[in-house]
């Protein structure tokens, strides 16, 4: 689990990133429409998730897939 989980919102390109582990190489997945979520190419855990056009998709449900390393 992370120890921090930090927040960056970019007002000009409405975009928020929650990150929960340092920056590192990752492989995004957009699992709904302006959802990313980066995997660690390494260890295969979540690292980001990134929200594109942040203030239109909050107002909308969503749900992002934690797989935290578990693979098929």
């Amino acid at each position: 689990m992370a120890e921090k989980i930090m927040f960056y919102y970019d007002e000009e390109a409405d975009m928020l990133e929650v990150s929960f582990q340092p920056p590192q190489e990752t492989i995004a997945d957009e699992c709904e429409r302006d959802v990313f979520v980066h995997y660690s190419t390494k260890t295969d855990t979540v690292v980001s998730v990134t929200i594109l056009n942040f203030l239109v998709n909050i107002r909308k449900p969503f749900s992002v897939p934690i797989y935290d390393g578990i693979t098929d």
